[in-house]
């Protein structure tokens, strides 16, 4: 390239710092006077922050995702008070015939081993080993693992066990294919006790499920479950998942750098941002023992690695320019910050601004991702700032020299045509682009809130394969809610009182997704059966209390899991066939109003249980969304007042961005994608980045203009300038998401092609639309101030530019 034909913002051949008078340039100019410091300050971080990322805490325990006052969590201690209720570990056993002696041996064998190497384990309750009411506790004789009894007593055991509904379809099914094992757990000390780093849950539920494992029967099936058993499992899976995750998209991010920057500065300058941007977050929260949920770590990883590699675009394309017609790496850098810092600060500010919005989300993971993906950002923000400049200006100057054309030559030309065929067919565009948003519209009113877990997570991962199969069993429950009936003292013994409960039991038992429900009632119309012969509840209030004593001196125990020692509180227990929080919801309100109109005499009622838990997040997630979004709009669309000094422009560099919006929305409505706590995410997060292009190319825009050009040029040499940079952070925004596809569960798959495609649909609204709309509406807030008037500079200081 000739540089006679080139224009200088400091004349032809100068090799100095840009003599610009402008803060932005005397602070950059500043910095690069200290590199080394930099460099050092950088390096120090990284070694403090590095460490604690040995101490991250990752969670899956549903109660973590509530806050530490939310009521469902008081309801959850309230019922562990009341029924001294604490986790169990199951095991679905599946054969011909459990009741052969090949599988009674293998229960015994497998309930043994829980028994002696599952900590915390307190009891083991089998088909071999149970407490019978008024009978005490039953066993079968087994010497050393072998079932020590002739076939005719087997027989008799297992018609006897037939016969008794209290035991038919809770230890075994109907068709004696299936039995269960149930280990009840002690309550988990504090964690501060516990030698090993694995918290409690996990380490119950690893060594429950390395025991159920190690069994390879021939004849039969074993699938553990359980509270510590899926949270051990889910995070493993969880964590080999991500792992994929982001070893995939580190390896995009390193092709995309050294596709985009081709040169090491800019490869090292950006890799170097991200890692240490991702490593100073994390790091902190490792040593600040802050737990994170494993489904959402890749968020604001993949985040950084989008946005670091999209700062640095913008900033290492005006590099480039300046680089090529001086050949002095300093003044470049100096030069690139100078257009570059304040569009960069305000890009920065508006994702962070939509990211903070998640705290108003009363889900602990969800407020995680933003307050993490927002600090990820600052710390982005705050590297491209002082690290990547430095980064950028490291090596030699060259001489300027004839330059071969390059790949982004062809994409300005290109941008610069599609300028001119953008004003003359703007009507057309307008007329589209109204289109699309009514069709948008459209499908965000068939978008529905439901967190269904099978839906949401997939079959997948070998935990929700295993999970599936419990819920389809007869007997084991995968999902179930307690509901919580408290009365006056001693009011559980009047029979009237149990009637009402009986035939509220029934009606929620012909409720959607109900497999069966157990309650006192039906404890004591199984102990009237054993004792009387009568498989109903005691008509009198005399003989209710005879046989609540006679409980007493069979098996205090039996009836202790339904009702408290005063009789002054009970629960129902319900299982589901299958989880939908959507339909969840409907069932607790129509329980709530039968409890109303069967039970009047209770005095209060609650449920609890990690199934109920989740179902309530959809009333969270909802009124989450709603002042999420309304927030995120309202805080960027003043952001965007502020930048461009003009409340008019501010709301209407807005319009186009809410299009993406819709579009995730419409899509998620469409194709049937429920909203739950992974894509809700989607929408105010799109609303943060998509207007990181706008602001780019109004403040170029902006610039121009102040500096004499016309609109229709000015609109032109955007599209040349900015217009590249805009199209490669937007493929680098979207190829970081579609990463996410490669997960094995559902909802993260979903999140990433959605969001993919709302930051695609975001830079095509900002080059078709933004244009025609800012000339239409807000061309007379572009126009340059009255002279002698300060004229704030959305670019950079002074009046260089590229021309």
């Amino acid at each position: 390239m000739n540089q006679k034909n080139i224009p200088h913002e400091n004349g032809p051949g100068h090799r100095g710092l840009p003599d610009s008078k402008g803060f932005t340039g005397a602070f950059f100019r500043g910095l690069l006077g200290k590199k080394r410091a930099v460099l050092f300050a950088a390096a120090v971080l990284a070694a403090i922050a590095l460490p604690g990322l040995r101490h991250l805490d990752i969670t899956v325990n549903i109660e973590d995702f509530f806050l530490d006052n939310d009521p469902v969590l008081k309801d959850q201690r309230e019922f562990r008070r009341l029924f001294h209720a604490n986790d169990f570990v199951g095991v679905l056993v599946e054969a011909d015939n459990v009741f052969s002696r090949d599988t009674l041996e293998l229960i015994k064998r497998v309930s043994d081993r829980l028994m002696k190497e599952v900590p915390l384990a307190q009891e083991a309750v089998s088909l071999v080993q149970f407490k019978a009411p008024f009978i005490g506790p039953v066993a079968i004789p087994f010497r050393n693992g072998r079932l020590d009894a002739p076939d005719e007593a087997v027989a008799l055991f297992k018609t006897f066990l037939n016969s008794s509904p209290s035991l038919r379809g809770v230890l075994f099914s109907a068709d004696n294919r299936q039995a269960w094992i149930r280990l009840k757990l002690r309550p988990y000390p504090p964690e501060s006790v516990w030698d090993e780093e694995m918290k409690p849950l996990f380490r119950v539920g690893k060594k429950a499920y390395d025991v159920v494992r190690s069994f390879k029967p021939e004849k039969a099936r074993l699938t553990a479950t359980g509270l510590p058993v899926y949270a051990f499992r889910k995070e493993s899976e969880m964590m080999r998942d991500l792992m994929k995750i982001l070893g995939i998209g580190a390896v995009v991010a390193l092709l995309l750098t050294v596709l985009i920057f081709q040169n090491v500065q800019g490869v090292a300058g950006t890799l170097f941002s991200i890692c240490l941007s991702a490593a100073s977050v994390f790091g902190i929260q490792g040593r600040l023992g802050i737990s994170m949920d494993s489904a959402f770590i890749a968020v604001p990883l993949l985040l950084t690695m989008g946005v670091s590699i999209g700062y640095s675009v913008h900033i290492a394309r005006f590099f480039k320019v300046h680089f090529r017609r001086t050949g002095d790496r300093n003044a470049s850098a100096v030069f690139a910050m100078e257009k570059s810092a304040k569009p960069v600060l305000f890009t920065a500010f508006t994702t962070i601004a939509a990211l903070l919005s998640f705290v108003f989300v009363e889900i602990k993971p969800i407020q995680w991702v933003g307050l993490t993906s927002a600090m990820c950002i600052l710390f982005v923000y705050a590297s491209s700032m002082l690290l990547f400049p430095v980064i950028l200006s490291l090596g030699g100057d060259r001489e300027i020299t004839a330059e071969a054309p390059r790949a982004s030559d062809m994409v300005e030309r290109t941008l610069a045509t599609f300028s001119h065929w953008l004003v003359r067919y703007r009507i057309p565009i307008i007329i589209l682009f109204a289109a699309a948003t009514a069709v948008t519209a459209g499908g965000v009113l068939r978008l529905k809130v439901d967190f269904n877990a099978e839906q949401m997570m997939g079959t997948r991962l070998p935990h929700m394969k295993d999970q599936a199969r419990i819920a389809k069993s007869e007997i084991a429950a995968a999902e179930a809610i307690d509901l919580v009936l408290t009365f006056p003292e001693g009011g559980l013994a009047d029979p009237e009182n149990l009637k009402r409960i009986e035939r509220l039991e029934k009606e929620i038992g012909a409720l959607p997704l109900v497999k069966k429900t157990c309650s006192l009632a039906w404890a004591v119309r199984s102990l009237n059966s054993l004792l009387h012969g009568q498989q109903a509840i005691p008509a009198g209030k005399d003989g209710m209390r005879d046989l609540l004593e006679a409980s007493k001196g069979g098996d205090q125990g039996y009836l202790r899991e339904w009702v408290t020692s005063d009789y002054s509180a009970t629960r129902i227990f319900i299982v589901l066939t299958d989880f939908s929080s959507l339909a969840i919801e409907r069932n607790i309100r129509k329980i709530r109003s039968l409890v109303a109109g069967i039970v009047p005499s209770a005095t209060t009622s609650f449920f609890s249980g990690p199934t109920y838990q989740m179902a309530v997040m959809n009333q969270y997630i909802t009124r989450g969304l709603i002042r999420s979004v309304i927030f995120s709009f309202g805080l960027i669309t003043i952001l965007m007042m502020i930048v461009f000094k003009s409340a008019r422009l501010g709301i209407i560099a807005m319009i186009p961005n809410i299009f993406p919006v819709l579009v995730t929305g419409s899509v998620m409505g469409y194709f049937n994608i429920p909203m739950e706590f992974v894509t809700m995410t989607v929408a105010p997060m799109i609303m943060g980045l998509s207007v990181d292009d706008t602001i780019h190319f109004l403040s170029h825009l902006k610039d121009d203009l102040e500096n004499g050009k016309d609109f229709e040029s000015g609109v032109t040499r955007t599209f040349t300038v900015v217009g590249s940079a805009i199209t490669e952070s937007t493929l680098i925004l979207c190829v970081s998401f579609l990463v996410l596809v490669f997960s094995q569960v559902n909802s993260i798959k979903n999140m990433g092609w959605i969001a993919s495609l709302g930051i695609f649909s975001a830079y095509l609204a900002d080059i078709f639309v933004t244009p025609i709309i800012v000339k239409k509406l807000g061309r007379s807030s572009l126009r340059p101030a009255a002279a002698g008037s300060p004229v704030f500079n959305p670019s950079g200081a002074g009046g260089s530019r590229v021309s």
